[in-house]
């Protein structure tokens, strides 16, 4: 599957979750993550969406994350050096996240 939204991965989930025919608590459980969150994850309902936290769901799940190389070959880390951008992912993610969604409603807090 061709993951290009954080909605992707949220349906992904979910599916790979019923058809292990598990609980969302026994996937949070196995994942190291309140019920609350992965509800709010599988919803689209999270306010900021922890890439940490995804993965170890990933891991749980047993779904595996390949991300291939143009040549397909194996890339031998580099050293992050003053030429290279850190790239904060999850910062990425809350912006594709908030994106998606649109405005949020104003709550009564």
């Amino acid at each position: 599957m061709r993951i290009s939204s954080v909605r992707d991965l949220q349906v992904l989930v979910r599916a790979r979750r019923r058809d292990l025919g598990i609980t969302q608590q026994e996937a949070a459980d196995r994942a190291g993550v309140s019920r609350k969150w992965l509800v709010n994850f599988e919803s689209g309902t999270a306010s900021a969406v922890e890439l940490s936290l995804v993965l170890r769901l990933f891991a749980a799940l047993d779904l595996p994350l390949d991300v291939p190389t143009s040549d397909e070959a194996e890339v031998d880390a580099e050293p992050v050096g003053e030429d290279w951008d850190l790239v904060d992912l999850d910062d990425h993610l809350r912006r594709l996240t908030s994106e998606t969604r649109g405005p949020r409603p104003v709550s009564d807090r």
